[in-house]
């Protein structure tokens, strides 16, 4: 009688292969998803935050477009073996796209370690690296959210707010995503339907079909999306069709020039004009100045965002600003 062994064995390596980048051996997009639902589900009782975050290399396109992608790919394999020496023995680090990575620290539980964190990093990333026989220079973005699993806020919030966030081309694109949305939803209680997705042009045209078949899944569930900084992407005016978004936010390089350039003021007219036509809200973004509001008030457009409205802020004091305003509503009114 023949006895094989082994099989146990090769299904582990399988796996460890479906959760790994094959350049950088760094843990991929999926490793980084299971470790963030594992640690909520692990911290489900525990008010003590955990910090996740986002990096992208600044101006890595031009360095595969000058040195060739043999060193391209040589710079993000410095860049993972950088940022894994830079993690603490309870931190993961994985790549998640072609030139960014995320991080997750459970053990920091403020703002101000979140941005002592991106700094250390940013700095380790801006060192030279090694091409052959030159260097080249880099630098880096990062993005830091606080994740309150013992408290999971927006559902305490007024009924009529909604939450919105932002997806990354990479998780555009992964049909796990809204899976994993929908079990997070499912576990906190949170309203589908208060809810609110934005995707940029840039991660619709990474990969179109799934990005689409994402898209469809969310919305049929009652979640919303927004196409974010619109104008400035890549992709085809077809795509507004195809993907039925409920909102488009115009992109900020329009707004910053409405007063001062009329080719602006002509795309952001036939925006809303077509925006009207297609049933979806609209949104400018990057509103700074009174008159920037008022011109776009006249052009017929019912939604901004930008400094003129407030920097941004923690949820606690929202709610304040909220509920000040609401009473200030009511004294005019009682009046």
């Amino acid at each position: 009688m023949q006895t094989t062994f082994g099989t146990g064995q090769a299904t582990g390596e399988s796996t460890d292969l479906a959760f790994t980048d094959p350049l950088t051996g760094l843990g991929n997009h999926r490793r980084f998803f299971d470790k963030v639902d594992r640690l909520i589900s692990d911290r489900a009782d525990d008010p003590a935050p955990f910090t996740v975050g986002i990096l992208d290399l600044d101006g890595f396109k031009p360095i595969n477009d000058l040195f060739g992608h043999k060193a391209g790919d040589e710079i993000l394999i410095q860049a993972a073996m950088r940022l894994r020496a830079s993690m603490d023995s309870h931190s993961t680090v994985c790549r998640i796209g072609a030139d960014e990575y995320a991080f997750l620290y459970p053990m920091v539980f403020s703002e101000e370690a979140a941005a002592e964190k991106s700094r250390t990093v940013i700095e380790i990333l801006s060192a030279p690296y090694d091409v052959g026989e030159r260097t080249a220079r880099l630098s880096a973005s990062v993005g830091c959210s606080m994740f309150y699993s013992g408290d999971e806020t927006a559902r305490s919030w007024p009924k009529d707010l909604f939450l919105s966030f932002n997806l990354s081309p990479s998780q555009l694109v992964d049909q796990n995503t809204g899976l994993h949305i929908l079990a997070i939803l499912d576990r906190t209680g949170f309203d589908p339907r208060r809810l609110e997705i934005e995707i940029t042009e840039t991660g619709l045209m990474n990969d179109p079909a799934s990005a689409e078949k994402t898209v469809g899944n969310l919305r049929r569930v009652g979640i919303r999306v927004s196409l974010d900084d619109f104008g400035t992407g890549q992709s085809s005016l077809g795509r507004l069709r195809e993907f039925h978004f409920d909102k488009l936010k115009i992109d900020r390089a329009f707004v910053s020039s409405i007063l001062d350039d009329r080719p602006s003021e002509h795309i952001i007219r036939a925006i809303l004009a077509m925006c009207e036509g297609l049933g979806m809200d609209v949104v400018a973004e990057g509103i700074e100045q009174e008159a920037q509001a008022e011109r776009l008030v006249q052009f017929g457009c019912a939604g901004g965002q930008g400094f003129l409205f407030g920097r941004p802020v923690d949820a606690d004091a929202t709610l304040g600003y909220l509920r000040d305003s609401f009473r200030g509503a009511l004294r005019v009114k009682a009046i």
